[in-house]
């Protein structure tokens, strides 16, 4: 069998056994019947069939001894005690480590957390340690397993692995963030308070100036869970006004990720939001209705722009993709003042931006304040922009005869595309005059001819 076994992982076990039995019955000498044996056997054991894992040793598997970390790439349901205690019985090594110096115990950690409760983690963790296990040794990397534990959140099995009277390093906070992983797992109250009894420095800070609460900002995607471990560092005197290297605070990286109870709770203890916030954030998980009332109300400046003339709509249409979302964003910023025909340094207004996002409904909004636009700019906008805004009275082809013009570009990509604009584009004068120049059969060699035969049939 392939080593491509895991189309079987969501196989039931009743149904594996039966395709085991197929597999044994039809496999000669020449598809290597002990290697497919094998890997079945490692699939059943990742999976945790048992009935399947005891088949197959009565079909003569053999077990290598090296099992145990062979297994540490496939899903985690082999991380039990009962599992490991059977194959132990039956061979495999409890104390056999990688070429690298992974331990059985390093291996149990390995994407754990995908799919194994931390019940069954604490003990498999115990079992192993009773058959001889060093909880101290360290991987390749240097990381003991109590440190994986901590790593991943997994408090039980840190405290089990805990040196009695030993305290964890007081810098422990810093050097967690040091691999800058997507997944904060350690990032949660409880694990916080754990850390910090055991002689983990809340106060410590990183080489560029973060303090804890900069780190969890920065990692944690829940609004509430972010608020529940800010309130617990607040507690432990981080401060929540400390800027970092960059003159970060806390307060600014709640406003660009949008957590907005966490923002309103450093305001109530102190935090400063700066009028030019918005021109000076990252990100702009902001663009929401409840923040920008939030900000507002806070003095924050919403009618700021940046070094190159955008204006918060500009900023929002740029950054939001969702149609409905950015229209309630922008009639939000428009009310507060906001001007909606308002073009930065390139000439780009929201109008252009809404366009060639494909933001029909922002379009129609903004529309509202203007109809007499000519959109000239080199956008590239998809076949039902431009028939909404060429039925809307906006010209989109401009005066030129420069065939860069994105519309008809656009226009010319497809003969669906074609035949769906030739009607709308058609009432246009000046693209008229273009099908009925010598323009367009100078350029057609750019073209396909039958996309041109489209456009120009009929026209006269």
């Amino acid at each position: 069998m392939p080593n491509n076994s895991f189309v079987f992982r969501n196989v039931a076990e009743q149904d594996l056994i039966a395709i085991i039995r197929r597999f044994t019955q039809v496999a000669d000498e020449n598809l290597a019947p002990d290697l497919i044996k094998e890997a079945f056997f490692r699939l059943a054991v990742a999976q945790g069939y048992f009935s399947a894992v005891r088949y197959l040793r009565t079909l003569g598997t053999s077990l290598p001894s090296d099992l145990l970390v062979r297994l540490r790439h496939y899903p985690g349901r082999w991380r039990t005690a009962s599992m490991i205690r059977f194959l132990v019985e039956n061979g495999a090594d409890a104390l056999v480590s990688t070429s690298s110096g992974d331990s059985v115990l390093h291996a149990i950690f390995h994407d754990a957390v995908i799919d194994t409760s931390e019940d069954d983690i604490l003990e498999a963790v115990k079992l192993l340690v009773d058959l001889g296990c060093n909880p101290l040794e360290a991987d390749s990397h240097g990381n003991t397993p109590l440190r994986i534990a901590i790593e991943q959140g997994y408090i039980s099995v840190a405290q089990y692995l805990l040196t009695p009277g030993e305290p964890l390093p007081s810098d422990l906070f810093v050097t967690l963030n040091h691999k800058r992983t997507v997944r904060l797992d350690w990032c949660t109250a409880s694990m916080i308070r754990f850390l910090v009894k055991n002689g983990v420095d809340a106060l410590a800070h990183t080489a560029d100036g973060d303090s804890l609460l900069h780190i969890v900002l920065e990692f944690l995607y829940d609004d509430d869970m972010a608020l529940e471990v800010v309130k617990v560092l607040v507690d432990y005197h981080c401060d929540p006004l400390e800027a970092n290297s960059c003159g970060t605070t806390p307060v600014h990286i709640a406003v660009e990720r949008g957590y907005i109870s966490v923002a309103r709770h450093l305001v109530t203890v102190g935090a400063y939001l700066p009028p030019d916030l918005l021109v000076t954030l990252r990100e702009s998980g902001w663009s929401t209705a409840p923040m920008i009332q939030f900000l507002v109300e806070n003095h924050v400046n919403v009618l700021a722009h940046t070094s190159n003339g955008d204006s918060m709509l500009h900023i929002v249409l740029e950054s939001l993709y969702d149609d409905d979302k950015a229209l309630e964003v922008v009639k939000v910023l428009v009310s507060y003042g906001c001007d909606p025909l308002e073009a930065n340094s390139h000439g780009t207004t929201p109008l252009h931006i809404a366009a060639a996002r494909n933001c029909i409904s922002v379009a129609r909004y903004l529309l509202a304040f203007r109809s007499d636009i000519t959109l000239c700019h080199k956008l590239r906008m998809r076949p039902r922009m431009i028939r909404f805004l060429v039925e809307n009275g906006v010209n989109v082809v401009a005066q030129s005869n420069d065939w860069a013009n994105t519309v008809l570009r656009t226009t010319l990509q497809s003969i669906h595309t074609a035949i769906l604009l030739k009607p709308i584009l058609l009432e246009t004068p000046f693209f008229v005059s273009l099908l009925n120049g010598a323009s367009i059969l100078l350029h057609a060699i750019s073209f396909p001819l039958e996309f041109i035969l489209v456009l120009t049939c009929s026209s006269h």
